[in-house]
């Protein structure tokens, strides 16, 4: 499991990276009009929380397969429900910023869950 564990952090780490990269690069030519604490600070939300929760995918799965899925299936439900939230707070408290903030936040969404997902289809 440690194996597992090890490799997925070296991805998603990488993956942070990278999409820090290309946000500061949009911010730098002027794509997205967006601080540095606006892209940063969701990355490393997106990393320890990923990280977090890939874990405890990994300790669900000893025991029954069924308890894996079903683990799964909650961890993705609560895990959309806490990033949709912090859109919907930000979005409010900085309206100026909202638009570009939601789109930046949704693509850092959509890269980790397919990342975090077939690494797991790649475990099991």
């Amino acid at each position: 499991m440690s194996k597992n564990l090890f490799r997925f952090v070296w991805v998603i780490l990488s993956l942070g990276i990278l999409l820090g990269s290309l946000a500061s690069l949009a911010s730098h030519y002027s794509i997205i009009q967006l601080s540095i604490a606006s892209i940063y600070l969701p990355l490393f939300f997106f990393v320890v929380f990923s990280i977090i929760l890939h874990f405890f995918l990994l300790k669900s799965t000893e025991g029954r397969p069924q308890r894996f899925v079903t683990t799964f299936m909650g961890v993705q439900a609560l895990k959309m429900f806490v990033h949709l939230m912090v859109m919907t707070i930000v979005g409010f408290i900085f309206p100026i910023i909202a638009v570009q903030f939601i789109l930046v936040y949704a693509c850092y969404y959509l890269s980790f869950t397919l990342v975090e997902t077939i690494s797991l289809m790649r475990i099991f």
